[in-house]
């Protein structure tokens, strides 16, 4: 029996409030990988040596969707920004053209030569939200990705290090 002075029920139920008080789209997320359920094999005997298998969805235990919603928290906050940071340095040694009929006669030729533009700046990522065969409108049509500060994901990493710790429903001897 674990040490702790709540059940694995209460914690998850403290967190989903947590996350509803203060992001419902986050809360949503959550939510809804937790009731995605686990697939598991069933096995029922039809005879002494018929044997029928097969898969069926069941819910997450209360630990287990405790580990999901962290692992979801963990892929918003730590690696999402990840992610975008590794996205964004990538992109800074692409070079970038200015289009044909704005570029001056002298440029042209140096791109002959193999000479490139803006390698080394940091360019703006956008993620498309409404696709072209989209037929609902949405109100936001592409999202901006900004970088994050790595101190602000290692902050956001010993957060949820601590919040695990909490969720730690093992034995202890």
């Amino acid at each position: 029996m674990s040490n702790r002075d709540y059940t694995p029920e209460q914690a998850l139920d403290t967190l989903l409030t947590k996350l509803r008080e203060k992001d419902l789209s986050l809360e949503a997320a959550v939510r809804s990988a937790i009731d995605l359920g686990k697939d598991v094999t069933e096995v029922q005997r039809l005879g002494r040596k018929r044997v029928r298998r097969y898969r069926k969805t069941v819910p997450f235990t209360h630990e287990e969707a405790l580990h999901i919603s962290l692992d979801v928290l963990q892929a918003y906050f730590v690696d999402l920004p990840v992610c975008i940071n590794s996205a964004v340095d990538n992109f800074k040694s692409a070079a970038v053209a200015v289009s044909r009929q704005n570029r001056p006669a002298w440029v042209q030729e140096e791109r002959r030569l193999g000479a490139t533009e803006h390698v080394g700046d940091e360019k703006p990522l956008e993620i498309e939200l409404q696709t072209m065969t989209q037929i609902s409108r949405t109100q936001q049509q592409t999202l901006r990705l900004k970088t994050w500060e790595q101190q602000l994901i290692d902050q956001q990493l010993n957060n949820l290090k601590t919040t695990i710790a909490l969720f730690d429903f093992t034995e202890e001897s």
